[in-house]
């Protein structure tokens, strides 16, 4: 999700549910919240974004069973 879609996604939902908006390396443990996951295509680099979304996964979950209760 990029900037725009960000954008798009909040202006759709409850204002309660705008915190639950992330992008997904929000979550990773070493990139920059707010950073977009960049398109592997412009610079060639599928294995280095397949690795930043895999590290990021693991936290998303994390942060989701931790809200949810779960």
């Amino acid at each position: 999700m990029d900037d725009e879609n960000e954008q798009t996604v909040r202006s759709l939902i409850s204002p309660d549910s705008v915190k639950a908006v992330h992008k997904l390396l929000d979550f990773h443990p070493e990139i920059q919240t707010g950073t977009d996951v960049p398109d592997p295509y412009f610079s060639g680099d599928f294995s280095g974004v397949y690795d930043m979304i895999e590290q990021s996964c693991k936290p998303l979950l994390n942060w989701v069973r931790k809200r949810e209760g779960l």
